[in-house]
C-alpha cells in the first residue's frame, strides 16, 4: 500500500521534532529499530527487548520468545519451559 517499515521508522524520527517523549525513551526507540533489523522479532518484542537492554537488565522471563536464549547479550528465559 506504499506504506512499508522504513518509512514508518522516518515518520516516527520526524516526530522527534514535536514531541517530547519519556517513555519509551528515544534511544528505545532507536534500539528496537536495530533489532528488528538484526533479528526476527515482532515491533513489540523488539520495544521489550529494547526497553530491558536501555534499562540494564540482564534477564527477562517471557513464555513468548521461546527461539531466543540471548538477545544482545539479554537472557530470555521461558518460565515454563524445561529446567
Amino acid at each position: 500500500m506504499g506504506y512499508d517499515r522504513a518509512k514508518a521508522w522516518e515518520d516516527i524520527r520526524d516526530l522527534r521534532r514535536v514531541w517530547v517523549t519519556i517513555l519509551p525513551s528515544w534511544n528505545v526507540l532507536d534500539r528496537s529499530e536495530l533489532l528488528l533489523a538484526r533479528h526476527s522479532l515482532s515491533f513489540w518484542d523488539a520495544m521489550v527487548i529494547a526497553s530491558c537492554l536501555e534499562s540494564g537488565i540482564a534477564r527477562l522471563y517471557s513464555e513468548d520468545l521461546g527461539s531466543f536464549a540471548q538477545v544482545e547479550g539479554l537472557e530470555i528465559i521461558n518460565p515454563f519451559g524445561q529446567p
